[in-house]
This record gives C-alpha cells, structure tokens and sequence, in this order.
C-alpha cells in the first residue's frame, strides 16, 4: 500500500501545475522606438505703423524665431528724433515682444505682450516723453498671413496706430522668410 501511495503522490506532482513562484517570468517586450518629433520653430514678424494726415510710416518693423512652445523675448530699442515745437530731441524708443507660440497643425495659438514707444509728442510741448502702447493678447495666426491685432484710430487721436502680426511655421532645417 505503500507503494501504491507513493506512486500516486508522484504522479499527483507531476500533473499538477506549477506553483506562482516556479512560474516562468514574464518577457517585457520593449516598446517600439518612436522616432523624436522634429524641433519646429516660428518666425515672428511684428509691424508698427502710424497714420496722420493721409500717410503710413512703418516705426518698427521686427523679426524674431521662437521655439512652439517656449516663452520667449524680443527687444529693440533706439533713440529716435522727434520733432517738437522747440525743433526737436532725440528720444529712446523701444518695442518689447514677449511670445508664447504654439504650434497647432498649420496655425499658430500666440500668446503675447507687446510693448513700444512712439517717436511722437501727443502735444505740442510734451515733455514726459514720448507715448508708449502696452498690449496683450492671445490670438489664433493662420501661418505666413499677416494679422492686425491692434488699432487704434479715435477722432481727434494723433497719430493712428495699428499693430500687425505673422507667424510662419518653420519646417526643420529651413530658414526664415525675408522681410516683406
């Protein structure tokens, strides 16, 4: 009988399944190797134009590349000569552009604050230098076209001004567009 028991207890063994810690592990297939997106970049052209009596004159016309993505900075600044009832001063004025491009398939979700300074007395006698225009915005840039984001055009306002913005997607590898 004892046999019998011992050759059944063997043959139990063997058909039973292994327990959890004889199991065999197991294999992490590693995830397939995505290849990395491409970096892509967006020039970013800003043109400030003034309008008094009939006549356009650009004041700032800058460019800059920006990372989708990143918040990023571009400043200018000059002294410019501004002419006033005494003859005229030379005057520093600047334009600040802080952008936050980011790439949306063809267009462009910007967000931005722009600040300038105008070359212009608002009055004859203006001595606190001269005006300077701060605006922030977040708006939607078809890629390559030009935008006005800001006007600014009241009765008796002198100059008019208005502000126009492009964001072109740069593909990797290529360069900005020139100035138009």
């Amino acid at each position: 009988m004892c046999t019998v028991f011992s050759l059944l207890l063997s043959v139990l063994l063997i058909a039973a399944p292994p327990s959890y810690s004889q199991q065999k592990a197991p294999t992490m297939v590693p995830p397939q190797s995505q290849a990395p997106r491409a970096t892509q970049n967006v020039h970013i052209e800003v043109t400030v134009e003034t309008h008094e009596g009939g006549k356009t004159q650009v004041i700032y016309q800058v460019s800059g590349v920006f990372g989708d993505g990143g918040r990023q900075e571009l400043s200018t600044g000059r002294d410019m000569f501004v002419t006033t009832p005494d003859g005229g001063s030379y005057r520093p004025t600047g334009l600040s552009l802080i952008a936050h491009p980011t790439i949306q398939g063809r267009n462009v979700l910007l967000a931005f604050t722009l600040e300038f300074t105008l070359p212009v007395s608002r009055h004859s006698g203006d001595k606190d230098g001269p005006p300077r225009v701060e605006q922030e915005a977040t708006t939607i840039l078809e890629s390559g076209k030009p935008l006005t984001v800001f006007t600014s055009d009241y009765p008796g306002q002198t100059p008019g001004i208005s502000v126009e913005l492009a964001a072109t997607i740069l593909e990797p590898g290529s360069q900005p567009p020139s100035s138009r």
